[in-house]
């Protein structure tokens, strides 16, 4: 609000201020004219008024809903500001350049709806799976798609799967990983069944960041990249999943290109072996970049908002979580996940006197056995260890000693869990020679106390 009255008093100091706020209305399923602020604006305006708004996402979150709206005031004579944006509507790029970032603002709505249905359906296989029951979800082409040609001339390899997700959380909860996998899949069998070749192995990036953290430095990325060969198909679900940075969306494609394979993106249905594939990936590449951008600028701006203001910044202490107790309120929580872990690797370096590198490695046992999956090193951050032992002391203070006991207690039954081989694989590297199961809880096996 500041910024928009301040851009009015430097631009038009002339004119009188009328300042119209819709707190809590979705712009994405409430049109403009339907929202009470935006109403009132629709009643009130006259030719010659200016609208003043900070950016295009916080007028509309569709598109049919911005032309309309922008149609309205045009025929109007009313003058459009968008402080964020620097767009002069009244020109045909400006036009657009605005046309565009609306559709963007849809497509980011969109496609955060789309995650959010997707983790839910995720957990939903998840309980049919525990309750034996089989789950109704099918994956299909729709019906009112037309088939695309396949090049007849093109030469045939394997089928590639990629799949990526972003940050640690998305990784050990296993929602993002399945959920692609089981889309790649499904698409993969019905392409080596059209192009009558083999369905090759599944190349996993887990907790990489796509804009920061190049394709050709990602580990399954190169991997992926080395065992190209002319002919293979790379199949990806979803083009964010592949890359978030248009440079390198471009370069890596191209290359791919060159190599003679081809790219399929599942959910876009996307291909570079028919029709304007490769036009269209250049485009979306660009979108993927861009709505990272836009979400990045908006997290800044709210933070910038907090710190004036006096409010909380970022995410919590560590063992604790923010949790959502009505539709507008929240409150700090403990987390019992990170709290065990915490424990777990207070036990381990202070009871079993493992070094720095053995914890991770035991960490990583930890979270394979979760998973039910191999022991691999890109399961843990560099350094998580050493930033987990210097928010202990914090942690102990501010749960207090009872809870903090009851805390290292199940730490210790945890580790003596059963591991099999192929959760401890990495453990074999360790010079220690003891086995990695902790001794009984009377017996310690090193007593340096920090409670």
């Amino acid at each position: 609000m500041v910024r928009t009255t301040n851009y009015a008093t430097s631009v038009i100091p002339e004119a009188e201020q009328v300042v119209v706020t819709d707190a809590g209305v979705s712009a994405w399923s409430k049109s403009f004219a339907g929202r009470p602020g935006g109403g009132r604006i629709i009643e009130q305006v006259k030719p010659g008024d200016h609208v003043i708004c900070l950016q295009i996402d916080r007028l509309c979150r569709n598109l049919r809903d911005f032309c309309n709206l922008m149609h309205f005031f045009e025929e109007k004579g009313i003058f459009v500001h968008f402080i964020n944006n620097q767009i002069n509507t009244t020109t045909a790029s400006g036009k657009l350049q605005a046309n565009i970032l609306a559709a963007m603002a849809q497509y980011a709505s969109d496609v955060t709806s789309e995650r959010i249905r997707e983790a839910l359906l995720i957990k939903r296989l998840q309980n049919s799976q525990s309750s034996n029951t089989k789950p109704k979800v099918k994956w299909m082409n729709s019906e009112f798609v037309l088939p695309q040609k396949i090049k007849t001339e093109r030469p045939t390899g394997t089928i590639r799967m990629y799949e990526r997700v972003s940050t640690e959380p998305q990784y050990v909860s296993g929602l993002g990983l399945k959920w692609q996998g089981t889309a790649n899949a499904k698409y993969a069998e019905d392409l080596a069944e059209k192009l009558q070749c083999p369905v090759g192995p599944v190349y996993s990036d887990p907790a990489i960041s796509a804009f920061s953290v190049p394709f050709m430095e990602r580990e399954a990325g190169k991997r992926l990249m080395n065992d190209l060969q002319p002919g293979d198909d790379v199949v990806i679900y979803r083009m964010d999943r592949g890359w978030r940075n248009t440079l390198d969306a471009m370069k890596t494609i191209a290359e791919i290109q060159r190599k003679g394979a081809y790219v399929h993106f599942v959910c876009e249905r996307i291909r570079t072996d028919t029709g304007q594939g490769k036009e269209w990936i250049s485009l979306m590449a660009s979108i993927a970049q861009l709505e990272s951008q836009m979400k990045s600028n908006r997290n800044k701006e709210t933070a910038a908002w907090c710190q004036a203001n006096g409010r909380p910044n970022g995410l919590p202490r560590a063992g604790f979580k923010i949790e959502q107790i009505s539709e507008h309120q929240k409150r700090l929580a403990v987390d019992k996940k990170q709290l065990l872990q915490a424990g777990q690797i207070w036990v381990m370096k202070y009871e079993l006197g493992l070094s720095t590198t053995q914890i991770e490695d035991m960490i990583i046992a930890i979270k394979a056995r979760e998973l039910g999956v191999k022991a691999n090193l890109t399961m843990l951050k560099r350094s998580y260890v050493q930033r987990r032992l210097r928010q202990i002391d914090i942690m102990h203070e501010m749960i207090g000693s009872s809870l903090w006991g009851k805390c290292k207690h199940k730490a210790r039954l945890s580790l003596k869990k059963p591991f099999s081989a192929d959760h401890l694989r990495l453990i074999h590297r360790w010079k220690w020679t003891h086995s990695p199961v902790l001794p009984s809880a009377s017996k310690p096996r090193a007593s340096r106390s920090r409670a």
